[in-house]
């Protein structure tokens, strides 16, 4: 009932208390059927990502040079593996940031191939790469995957936009793109 709601906000500033703690359960219910089909699931992998990033304003290249990421991984079985995993996770991310584009001509791809498709390199990983695995007391085991993948990405462009002032919305953040962002901030600033 709208008229009786009240937001989580106003419930904490009313109550008079300075922490509200409440507890809750959450079941899983995804799988397969009995023909084998994939059942549906809300199983959420959650992660965060920061960046610090150096950007060259006579030529708009990005260079990261610290990369941290944190992935809620329920349970770790395995701490060297989840860890590779993570890792391997936000230097995917880093790809789909700075490098990682398919370009077609007249419908033909011309990155077919890894010695087009332009992925990191040894060399453009950041001086400082780390992370951290959430686990939960009692928790089942959740998997880590790729959950550090999607806020890479973001944490990279939300740090040039800081570094620069001008916010770029497509990936990768070439330096050609970097530059003509660059470019239409002092546009619309003059």
């Amino acid at each position: 009932m709208p008229e009786r709601a009240i937001s989580w906000g106003e419930l904490v500033a009313t109550s008079g208390v300075e922490e509200l703690v409440e507890h809750g359960e959450f079941r899983n219910e995804g799988g397969l059927d009995e023909t084998g089909h994939g059942i549906a699931s809300s199983h959420w992998h959650q992660g965060a990502a920061g960046a610090e990033v150096e950007v060259d304003l006579a030529t708009g290249q990005v260079r990261v040079l610290r990369l941290h990421a944190a992935v809620y991984a329920g349970k770790v079985v395995n701490a060297f593996t989840a860890a590779l995993q993570n890792e391997g996770s936000m230097i995917m991310g880093l790809g789909s940031a700075l490098f990682e584009a398919l370009v077609y001509d007249q419908g033909q791809p011309l990155t077919a191939n890894l010695s087009d498709y332009l992925i990191p390199s040894m060399l453009d990983l950041p001086e400082e790469l780390t992370h951290d695995l959430l686990e939960c007391p009692g928790a089942e085991i959740h998997g880590v995957g790729e959950t550090a993948v999607p806020p890479i990405p973001a944490a990279i462009g939300n740090a040039v936009a800081r570094a620069t002032g001008a916010r770029l919305v497509e990936l990768p953040l070439t330096p050609e793109r970097v530059l003509a962002a660059l470019r239409s901030q002092r546009e619309g600033a003059s």
